[in-house]
């Protein structure tokens, strides 16, 4: 028997430690990220085919997860960027801040915010997998798994997950900057989308063209339908 140098766990001759393991996973995860950026820049088709087809879900939940965070921390920021300005102009405009009320007297329920943000946003990614596997795999009849769609959904979410990054630093100058980066972003996406549906799910070029359609429809009907309901909670 021996301890492990790293945790100080009593290991029988020959066995692992499970830190050991964990460390070599998070290790193989950050490399395959970074090489999966690198190759939407140098090889975006080849790179977006590859990671669909391999055995990544658990690293797409993981990707997820993180844009569903980081996306809710920054609907914090931007909340904070746009509403309390504007409360604090409403309150100088009539002469309420004479009373000693300030923006801090109103109660912004920024976790509630981030929260929901996080839980909408994980869940349309999930659910844009959906779409993909029902458009391209029972529509269109390509030979794909939802684990492989939801990989699909998730490399193309890497252009998200970029634009959240920048939005930070973004946010501090205007929100409007935010838009920009935002739109710019979902311009990358759709040219990505538009190149790769084709050669990943093995689709005639007439079957691509509608199932691009109908994706982007369905993506935009499921945001405009979470805005609907999102303040009614």
């Amino acid at each position: 028997m021996h301890k492990c140098p790293k945790c100080g766990r009593t290991l029988e001759e020959g066995q692992v430690c499970p830190c050991t393991v964990r460390d070599s996973e998070i290790k193989n995860n950050v490399m395959n990220v970074l090489d999966m950026i690198k190759g939407l820049f140098l090889e975006p088709v080849k790179t977006i085919k590859r990671y669909t087809r391999g055995d990544n879900f658990k690293l797409s939940v993981i990707l997820t997860v993180i844009i569903g965070v980081l996306g809710g921390l920054l609907s914090i920021l931007l909340v904070k960027r746009t509403l309390e300005p504007t409360i604090e102009e409403m309150l100088y405009g009539t002469g309420v801040l004479n009373a000693y009320t300030t923006v801090s007297s109103y109660d912004v329920p920024y976790f509630r915010i981030f929260f929901m943000v996080m839980v909408l946003a994980i869940a349309l990614m999930f659910l844009y997998g959906a779409f993909v596997k029902v458009v391209a795999g029972e529509i269109f009849g390509a030979k794909v798994s939802y684990k492989e769609c939801f990989n699909f959904v998730n490399i193309l979410g890497l252009v998200l997950l970029g634009a959240i990054i920048l939005s930070f630093i973004g946010v501090m100058f205007t929100p409007m900057l935010v838009m920009a980066i935002f739109t710019l972003a979902l311009f990358l996406i759709f040219t990505y989308l538009v190149l790769s549906l084709r050669e990943v799910f093995k689709l005639a070029d007439y079957k691509t063209i509608y199932a691009m359609v109908i994706i982007m429809t369905l993506n935009l009907l499921s945001i405009l339908l979470a805005l609907y309901i999102l303040p009614k909670f």
